[in-house]
């Protein structure tokens, strides 16, 4: 492949050509032997990118870059038809583990994991790195290890002061679990995060791990958000029969493994939003926004008033009842 743009701009944000245009068949050659030779030297199994640097006026040229390609345990057990935690177990007795550089601080007990947030976007902004770093602050004040693991460079919680240990990592399961086993840690918060700690949230209650807060099986039956798109990608309104068939028909085709939802659409609705924290099953505190725009308009382009303008006394408590009856452990929405 082949930069349109010359060397120094970001790959992420550069143009790239795939076959390249402008390559010499023996610069391919000589690029491609050198590929060969780094790979050799670095033992490398799988999948690896090699990034050049190419005099354009010689064949002169610098390796700025080697980056492997691992495997996860999720796409290993695919290929060899078997259970994603029998590959980790296998991984684990091989001795495969990641390697953290030890320091000289020490605590009396293992520690507990705060999930992050990861990258901004729709249903994950600033409001989740903000309840992370408060949750970790609270930890640390009364007396307990404290384990960070994000990877957004924006957020304060990736602050190196802001935990004992910070891992700049991927919120997917496995990581995670890699992480929790090498600290043997006490427990998991996984309520503070957004939607990316809650997707895992089951997955790692069935392996055995503490999830502090909300009960997992609690937010599976509150939201089956990891069954379905998120933030309404592929989603259609149906007005009649026929229009419901073609879609139906072509979300099999997508995918057959996870439900098709179907929603009433409500016309002229008014749309409430409830804050919560409760504990045992008991709200401790809430607080309820109204929103301008009818029911409908995702609440990340929506205008909220808080406190609410237009609903009465009895709204409120019922709202109120409403957020009880959801028992829930920790933070709600």
């Amino acid at each position: 492949m082949e930069h349109f743009d010359p060397l120094g701009i970001h790959t992420g944000v550069s143009i790239v050509a795939a076959p390249s245009q402008n390559l010499s068949d023996d610069n391919y050659h000589m690029l491609r032997t050198a590929a060969l030779k780094v790979i050799r030297h670095f033992g490398i199994v799988g999948e690896c990118n090699i990034q050049y640097a190419l005099s354009p006026d010689s064949r002169e040229y610098r390796v700025i870059e080697v980056n492997p390609r691992l495997r996860r345990s999720r796409q290993i057990a695919h290929l060899v038809g078997a259970n994603e935690v029998d590959v980790r177990r296998a991984r684990k007795a091989f001795g495969i583990t990641p390697w953290v550089k030890p320091h000289d601080v020490e605590f009396d007990d293992q520690g507990t994991m705060v999930l992050g947030s990861g990258v901004y976007r729709i249903r994950s902004s600033v409001e989740f790195p903000w309840c992370a770093v408060t949750c970790a602050r609270w930890i640390r004040g009364m007396g307990h290890k404290t384990i960070m693991i994000n990877y957004n460079p924006e957020t304060v919680s990736t602050d190196f002061d802001e935990a004992d240990r910070l891992y700049f990592e991927e919120l997917g399961f496995e990581r995670v679990m890699d992480i929790y086993e090498l600290e043997r840690a006490t427990g998991v918060v996984v309520s503070v995060g957004g939607q990316l700690p809650q997707n895992i949230a089951l997955r790692l209650k069935d392996v055995g791990v503490k999830v502090l807060g909300t009960d997992p099986l609690m937010i599976d039956s509150a939201e089956d958000r990891h069954n379905y798109v998120l933030s309404g990608a592929a989603m259609n309104v149906v007005w009649d029969e026929s229009t419901l068939e073609h879609h139906l028909t072509a979300a099999a085709q997508v995918n057959t493994d996870y439900p098709v939802v179907i929603t009433k659409f409500i016309d002229g609705a008014q749309e409430i939003d409830v804050d919560a924290v409760a504990h045992k099953g008991k709200l401790i505190v809430h607080a309820v926004s109204e929103h301008v725009e009818n029911a409908g308009e995702h609440s990340g382009d929506a205008t909220l008033v808080l406190p609410p303008s237009s609903l009465n006394q009895n709204d409120l408590a019922r709202l109120r009842v409403i957020a009880q009856k959801e028992g829930c452990e920790s933070l709600q929405d």
